[in-house]
C-alpha cells in the first residue's frame, strides 16, 4: 500500500509492539530465555494424549500467557509443575500444548498470505531457503525449532508488523491485520512444530 507521493505509509500505533517496547524488549536484539534452551534436545513429535496425562497449570492455557512466552518457558513451566518428570515426557507434551488452538488458525487462507508475502525469503516450509532468499540482506529467518524455541509470540508479531530492520524484511503492518498477523504467528508454530499444514496454491 503506497501514498499518492508512492511513499510506504507507517503502520499506526500497535498496542502489542507499545507493551513490548515499555517492557524494554529490543525487538532487534537477540532473545534467549533465562533457563536452560531446549535448542540441545531432540523434538519428539507433539503428543497431545501425553498432554491429556498432565496437569498443566490452567494460565499456561491461556492465549495472553503463550503470547508472551516462549515455548522454552512452557517447557520449564511443565517440568517445575512436575519435578523429576523426564525431559522426554515434558518437551512433547509442550510442543502439544503450544499447537492447541493453534492448527486451527493455520488455514489455506493464512497459508496463502504466508506463500504470498513470506515464502519468497523464507521458504514454502519455513526453512529460510526461499528463491529469494541469496539476495537478501542478511539470511532469512528458518522457522524451525532451533530459531523459535526461544522466541515469544508477540515478538514475531512485532517482527512481522514492524520488518526487519537491517535485514530487508519489509513493514507488513500496513498490509496485514492485528488478526491476520497473529495467525501468521500461529502458522509458524505450525511449521516449526507440526509441519502439517494445508496447502496453499
Amino acid at each position: 500500500v503506497v501514498d499518492d507521493a508512492g511513499r510506504i505509509p507507517p503502520a499506526p500505533p500497535d498496542p502489542v509492539i507499545a507493551a513490548l517496547a515499555a517492557e524494554g524488549v529490543d525487538l532487534d536484539g537477540a532473545h534467549g530465555a533465562a533457563h536452560a534452551s531446549p535448542r540441545s534436545l531432540e523434538m519428539p513429535a507433539a503428543d497431545a494424549a501425553l498432554l491429556a496425562r498432565l496437569d498443566v497449570p490452567e494460565h499456561l492455557r491461556t492465549t495472553e500467557w503463550r503470547r508472551t512466552h516462549s515455548l522454552a518457558d512452557a517447557i520449564a513451566a511443565l517440568a517445575d509443575a512436575k519435578p523429576g518428570r523426564a525431559a522426554g515426557d515434558v518437551v512433547p507434551a509442550a510442543a502439544a500444548l503450544w499447537l492447541e488452538n493453534r492448527a486451527a488458525g493455520a488455514t489455506v487462507a493464512i497459508g496463502y498470505l504466508y506463500a504470498k508475502n513470506c515464502a519468497a525469503c523464507h521458504g514454502a516450509r519455513g526453512a529460510g531457503d526461499g528463491p529469494a532468499a541469496v539476495d537478501a540482506a542478511t539470511t532469512p529467518a528458518a522457522f524451525t525449532l532451533a530459531t523459535l524455541a526461544d522466541r515469544r509470540s508477540d515478538v514475531l508479531y512485532a517482527k512481522i508488523r514492524r520488518g526487519g530492520m537491517g535485514t530487508g524484511m519489509p513493514n507488513f503492518g500496513t498490509l496485514f491485520t492485528p488478526e491476520e498477523t497473529w495467525s501468521l504467528v500461529d502458522y509458524l508454530w505450525v511449521l516449526a512444530l507440526d509441519g502439517d499444514l494445508p496447502s496453499a496454491r
